[in-house]
Formats: structure tokens, sequence, C-alpha cells
């Protein structure tokens, strides 16, 4: 499931933007805030997708490492409650290096943390690590959904965008999320194939004083915002 963006602003701010692709029967319909953390919560898990905290640590789910694979009944803990431990885990690195991944299904996580950048997959059997560029924007799609050709496709849309536009805001990247495509209902960024559909779009934006989480429930056509005052 999912497309995911990131954009660095000026002075350490970023955009952060996720198309959440699913089944329409797995919505989230509230966010779970606090005052150190909040995320939209997976029904049927508890889990989430992405979720951010005060000290402006955010993680966002992909579902698949890097090839497509048929589906297999997951004989670990959820993908979702993977989430919700990174985002509570001390240390990221420990966490990437020693968490029990035993059972669960081939994803990758995109963590932002302490102003780094990071990039973890798993594929049932390897971990692989990597640390990014956080001055460099980004874009992934869900190795499950999104052939190589398709996923080259977006990083191509993705560039044309970032050409068009040197003042970024979360509107304009919001406005790419939702309207980005070649009316290809299958691949384009708000995807549409019955089963699985593109059923919420997350967007993340900071500045020195806050962290801005608006979620846009495309199904019901609502929308809820909610600020976090940043730890720096």
């Amino acid at each position: 499931m999912c497309t995911l963006t990131y954009v660095p602003l000026a002075n350490k701010n970023f955009l952060w933007t996720h198309n959440r692709d699913e089944s329409p029967a797995r919505a989230a319909h509230t966010l779970i805030k606090t005052t150190e953390l909040v995320h939209p919560e997976d029904p049927p898990s508890g889990g989430t997708w992405i979720g951010m905290t005060t000290n402006t640590r955010i993680v966002s789910l992909l579902n698949g490492a890097f090839d497509h694979l048929p589906h297999e009944p997951s004989k670990g803990k959820s993908r979702g409650i993977v989430v919700l431990d990174a985002l509570k885990a001390i240390n990221m690195v420990t966490f990437f290096e020693e968490y029990d991944l035993t059972g669960i299904q081939p994803f990758t996580l995109v963590v932002l943390d302490s102003g780094r950048l990071w990039e973890f997959r798993w594929d049932k059997k390897e971990r692989f690590l990597k640390e990014l560029d956080h001055d460099q924007a980004h874009i992934w799609s869900s190795a499950t959904l999104y052939p190589l050709e398709w996923q080259q496709k977006r990083k191509e849309w993705f560039q044309e965008w970032l050409f068009s536009h040197a003042r970024r805001t979360y509107r304009s990247i919001l406005k790419f999320h939702l309207k980005t495509g070649d009316n290809n209902p299958a691949y384009d960024l708000v995807m549409d194939r019955g089963v699985v559909k593109t059923v919420s779009v997350t967007s993340i934006a900071s500045n020195n004083v806050t962290l801005n989480f608006r979620y846009y429930n495309l199904l019901e056509d609502t929308r809820e915002h909610f600020q976090l005052n940043r730890i720096v």
C-alpha cells in the first residue's frame, strides 16, 4: 500500500505526505491524539501506517520491501504495531538492529528522527538499513502494488513537480498527491482498483515551533487537523 513523499524546506523544516492505498474496509475513521503522539488507527489491528511525536520523529509504513510477493497470512505481529513500536523506541538505530521481526511480512519503514532520515526494509529474511540525505526530496511507492516501471514513472512525476515548484507548501504537495497521474486509475497517485483504493492522505508540515498533522479521509470526505508543539 501507499505512496510517500518527503520534501525538505528551509531551516530544517519539511513536508511529509502519505497516500494510503488499502481496502476501504480498513479506512481509519479517527486520530489517536495525546500531548506527545498522534496517529490514525488501523481498525483491525489497532496499529497504524503513519505517526508523529513531539520530538519530531515521524514513521511511515509501506507494505513490501523490494519485490511484489504473494500475500501470506502474518505469523507475527501486525506491521502496524511495528510502526507504533518504532514511534516509542528509545533509540532508532537499536530498534532497526534488534527489533524482533519473526513472522512479520515484508515492509519498508521510512523514519525521520533527530534530523536524520532513514529507510529500513525487511524482506522476511534480512534487514536493509540506509540513511538518506535529509536535504534532498524523496518519493516511495509500495512494492506490493506498483511494479518498478510504475515506481519510476511516479519518480518522474515527482521530479517534474519539484522542478515547477520553487516555493513548496503543504497545499501544493497535497495537490500533487491528489491530482497527479495520466488517467489510469490503477496507477495514478489517487488509485482505484475496486478492492484496493486510496482511502486517505496524511500531510505533516513542520515549522520552527509546531508540527501540523492533517488527515484527509477520502471515502467520507472529512478532514482532521491536529497540532503538536515541537521539542527541540
